[in-house]
């Protein structure tokens, strides 16, 4: 597609929809307006020739500014027709002009109201006030609406970056830290107590830096002296001690943002992987992936997987969303998935019938009533039907990887320490990672939407009870 083409499109099919009643409706909270943005984020990317660049860049490549950039302009230029008569609206139920005054401004000035509630001020007739008081005098008066268009656009043609909420610096801080500031603010607020220092003797880092200090090192997977170089020369042995104390805090808050659906939330997990593929009564999507670490000094033949290298077989189930709502990463390599799921206590709740609903995995796991696996040797249409159902849904554990270890790339090319040590840190990334979900602080990647059956012919013997079940699905619902 090119640039021309996808112009064409965009403007005429997508962004009148996401700028539809924009006055009434604009979002006031980082969360909803990085939602909104996403939508032209993910949009630009489909050009090929452009997919490489930043976001930033491809806004500057094509000509476009952002959506919070457009909705300021949407709600000056109302504004502007408001307070000329041109819509029929009750000035004085909506604004307060209060003229020149003696500091600086216009001879328009509004009278910005106060509120007790913070939602109060986020409407239009409050939101636009310090805007519209910032304009110089040649903008508001503008003798027509076109020629008050063309003043505000080449007025703000300079100012573009005070009304860009991703702007180049919000940028940089999640390219280096893999969090937008306000999410780094809450993980903070998380873990502080636990990490404040008792004493402020020996110069004690102080919370911040502490959680920037891991998220560079979980960022990037460097040594740690180069992360102690580029923050404030930090010593290594220090870096290190931070590392651990920090990731050990996020551990801790486990049963806080791991929690595997059950109630009303079972529910909706169900609906939401329904709409995917059609697949019934799902309650999550079972995989394993390696952890590369380095070679220990105990029991390493434990730790050699089945490709050559030394890792953890990191096991974790997820919901449509991405999230991950049970994982177990204190397995080594060598460890076949089959197995760490006997071993886990949430297969003992779906022995025991605690769950009601369906797990998705491939061809390692046994077939059992509550665990899908593919048919290996499909025999008529409907078993076909049931295998590409079924890997158009689970494929969406195999993305909530990609994206993991896409923010976090200390993942994708391995951790330099201890076993111990890396169990600890890959739990803090996954809890990180769903930290990141809740708060909308969302990793722009491209997905990988690779729907192949994965065939692990390990010998794992599919159980009858559990055929009989996916013989049933098969002919009920495909």
């Amino acid at each position: 597609m090119s640039p021309q083409m996808f112009l064409a499109l965009y403007k005429s099919l997508i962004r009148p929809i996401v700028e539809y009643a924009t006055p009434v409706s604009s979002p006031h909270l980082v969360r909803d307006m990085t939602v909104i943005e996403n939508v032209q984020r993910r949009a630009t990317k489909r050009i090929p020739c452009l997919k490489h660049l930043s976001y930033q860049d491809r806004l500057k490549s094509l000509s476009l500014p952002t959506l919070q950039y457009r909705r300021e302009r949407a709600d000056i230029i109302q504004t502007y027709k408001i307070l000329n008569h041109l819509d029929i609206l009750n000035v004085e139920s909506l604004f307060d002009e209060i003229g020149r005054t003696s500091t600086r401004g216009h001879s328009r000035k509004l009278y910005k109201r106060q509120f007790r509630l913070g939602k109060s001020g986020h409407f239009f007739s409050n939101r636009v006030i310090n805007i519209w008081n910032s304009l110089p005098e040649e903008v508001v008066c503008s003798p027509s609406l076109n020629t008050f268009k063309s003043r505000l656009n080449k007025y703000w043609k300079n100012h573009q970056q005070n009304f860009n909420h991703l702007s180049d610096k919000i940028d940089e801080v999640f390219r280096r830290f893999r969090f937008r500031p306000r999410t780094i603010i809450f993980i903070v607020g998380l873990i502080e107590n636990v990490v404040t220092h008792r004493t402020k003797r020996s110069l004690a880092l102080p919370p911040l830096l502490q959680v920037l200090v891991t998220l560079r090192f979980l960022a990037t997977g460097a040594f740690q002296q180069l992360i102690g170089d580029s923050l404030n020369r930090i010593s290594q042995p220090t870096i290190s001690r931070i590392v651990r104390r920090v990731t050990r805090a996020l551990t801790s808050l486990v049963k806080d943002f791991i929690k595997f659906p059950t109630g009303r939330a079972a529910t909706t997990v169900k609906q939401e992987f329904g709409s995917i593929a059609g697949f019934p009564n799902v309650l999550g999507c079972v995989d394993g992936t390696f952890i590369r670490i380095k070679r220990p000094t105990q029991n390493e033949a434990d730790f050699l997987n089945r490709k050559g290298y030394h890792s953890l077989n990191v096991q974790a189930i997820c919901d449509a969303h991405m999230r991950i709502t049970s994982f177990n990463a204190s397995w080594p390599g060598s460890v076949h998935d089959s197995r760490i799921w006997n071993s886990s206590a949430l297969k003992d709740q779906f022995e025991n019938g605690v769950h009601d609903g369906l797990l998705l995995g491939d061809s390692g796991y046994a077939c059992r009533r509550y665990m899908m696996t593919p048919y290996l040797h499909p025999a008529d249409r409907s078993q076909e039907r049931f295998n590409s159902s079924l890997c158009r849904t689970r494929v969406r554990v195999e993305q909530t990887f990609g994206v993991l270890k896409a923010r976090f790339p200390c993942l994708r090319f391995g951790l330099r320490m201890a076993p111990e040590c890396a169990v600890t840190v890959t739990s803090a990334c996954i809890i990180l990672h769903n930290i990141g979900i809740l708060r909308s602080d969302i990793l722009d990647v491209e997905i990988d939407n690779n729907n192949q059956l994965h065939i692990q012919d390990q010998g794992v013997l599919a159980q009858p009870d559990g055929k009989h079940v996916r013989n049933h699905i098969a002919r009920q619902y495909f």
